[in-house]
């Protein structure tokens, strides 16, 4: 009678541990696969730029943590995210195990954002308050499908109800995007209160005000404060300015003096370059007290601007208007943005 062979001799109890293992194996693989893609998703400096990729991204957020949320529980225990009880668990998750997933998930959210800063790319509290609600609705639904009938609904729509506050901001950043594109080659006309999301103070306070304006019902107030440089930024405008001639728009100052007001230009082979003075446009122009005045640059004169190279008309990252040094606050008003 021949010897039983080594697989005959497997038990079916250590059949089954081998198999839970292998199982394990294959799925922790799965676990670092969803890290590394979301990381990399996280760090990675995407070849587009704009307000309306920066809001598609900003849109990404909350889903994407709570389907990693989702995905890591459900390699774990299939049946923690309602998937069926026939599929082999590695682990039990309850509502506690799915906290300190999603404290996971967002500890590395954080490493993300920390690394995107040298990466070419700007990290946002904003992001991670996103990435927070995405987990915090991942923990919602598993807490859901543990619990009974009664509760089963009412957690899974508050699940639901804090993905839909997530995505709130970067929608209206998309439509505001959108209109920004249908109202080019204007810049800027203020009469829309998310125009405002396009422009970061410098020392500076800003909002629309009705008083005066030379376009429409609104213009942009900015109140200089005393510091050594004061105005606003355009840090989302349209990028694409060829084809146009003139980069104009109005302002006023409701002092009683001239406002010396800087008016700076630049692309974003610039932002790559340290900022360097010599590699963007600049120029000074006297605000004087009384109504609105217009300045009036000519496109060429800004793609001649840098020193060592043209700047790149199809790649406008930003306009600058500030002023240096203003010893007493002073208020401006700014209207009309737009390429002629």
């Amino acid at each position: 009678m021949s010897e039983p062979s080594r697989s005959d001799s497997v038990t079916p109890a250590a059949a089954e541990s081998a198999s839970v293992h292998t199982v394990l194996r294959r799925r922790l693989v799965l676990v670092l696969t969803a890290g590394a893609v979301v990381l990399a998703g996280l760090v990675f400096p995407f070849p587009v730029d704009g307000r309306l990729w920066n809001s598609l991204f900003d849109l990404a957020h909350a889903p994407v943590f709570c389907a990693l949320v989702l995905v890591i529980a459900g390699i774990l225990d299939p049946t923690s995210i309602g998937l069926p009880a026939s599929l082999v668990r590695v682990a039990v998750v309850r509502p506690v195990e799915a906290v300190f997933i999603a404290g996971i998930c967002l500890g590395l959210g954080l490493a993300g954002e920390v690394l995107q800063g040298l990466a070419g790319r700007s990290p946002s509290v904003h992001d991670v308050a996103a990435n927070a609600a995405g987990a915090a609705a991942a923990v919602l639904w598993i807490t859901a499908v543990r619990s009974g009938p009664a509760f089963r609904r009412i957690l899974k729509a508050a699940a639901g109800g804090v993905l839909l506050v997530a995505l709130i901001r970067p929608a209206v950043g998309i439509r505001g995007a959108l209109r920004q594109r249908a109202d080019f080659p204007c810049l800027a006309s203020f009469e829309r209160s998310d125009e405002l999301d396009a422009w970061e103070p410098v020392d500076a306070r800003l909002q629309r005000t009705d008083q005066t304006a030379t376009h429409g019902t609104y213009a942009l107030q900015v109140d200089l404060l005393p510091g050594e440089f004061s105005g606003a930024l355009m840090v989302w405008p349209m990028p694409d300015w060829r084809g146009f001639s003139w980069f104009c728009c109005d302002v006023q100052t409701n002092g009683d003096a001239a406002v010396p007001l800087t008016v700076k230009v630049f692309d974003r082979p610039h932002e790559r370059s340290g900022h360097d003075p010599d590699d963007r446009f600049e120029t000074t122009v006297e605000v004087q007290p009384g109504g609105f005045q217009q300045i009036r640059l000519s496109l060429e004169k800004i793609r001649e601007a840098p020193r060592t190279r043209s700047m790149r008309l199809d790649q406008i990252a930003g306009v600058e208007l500030f002023t240096t040094e203003p010893d007493r606050p002073v208020r401006l008003f700014v209207d009309h943005v737009r390429l002629e």
